[in-house]
């Protein structure tokens, strides 16, 4: 129905959202500003959109197993009708970003409590990263047709400029929000250089 066409449409778009604000804010605070870490702020941040991402993920697979099967909004949601989503490669992959998730939450709390990561680490981060982002790409359109390589480079480059315009965003909100002189103490850290 349409209702629920809709409600699987804003799922999906906040999934998108909560996926790119955790993996942008995750990545800002390895890359650019270690001493982010310590903000209690950028930290509440990261685990609101992993919430927001990892509820989103169950709630979508619930929202579109009933999609797929006809259902209405007021019509509950069926075990039986679940199961078989689930069995689909889509549901796999659905099934496999709420593990992706898990793992993120594991690997990436103690992560974050360290000064500095060594280079195993950051190629554990990195992979966490792109198994999420791969779980988006495979669950879409890119997966669908002939031209599947072309489709999944394609969603790979909307997921670079997501990052990109994320990282923006964070950056403008730190240096509006905390002032002047924290902000010359960030730009000390990003560039080694004392203002």
């Amino acid at each position: 129905s349409r209702p629920v066409g809709v409600l699987n449409g804003m799922l999906r778009f906040i999934e998108f959202i909560a996926a790119g604000i955790l993996l942008g804010a995750f990545a800002f605070l390895v890359l650019c500003w270690p001493n982010g870490r310590r903000s209690r702020s950028t930290l509440r941040l990261i685990r609101g959109a992993w919430l927001v991402a990892f509820l989103g993920s169950i709630a979508s697979v619930l929202v579109e197993s009933s999609y797929t099967a006809g259902l209405k909004l007021r019509d509950p949601v069926k075990p039986s009708i679940v199961h078989d989503y689930i069995d689909t490669h889509i549901g796999h992959v659905l099934v496999l970003r709420v593990v992706v998730l898990i793992l993120i939450a594991l690997i990436g709390r103690p992560f974050l409590k360290r000064d500095r990561n060594d280079p195993l680490q950051l190629v554990v981060a990195v992979v966490g990263g792109l198994a999420l982002m791969a779980t988006f790409t495979f669950a879409g359109h890119a997966r669908s047709g002939f031209q599947i390589p072309l489709g999944v480079f394609a969603r790979c480059n909307d997921r670079e400029l997501l990052w990109i315009l994320i990282k923006k965003t964070i950056d403008e909100l730190f240096y509006q929000k905390i002032g002047i002189e924290e902000s010359a103490n960030i730009r000390n850290d990003l560039t080694g250089q004392k203002v």
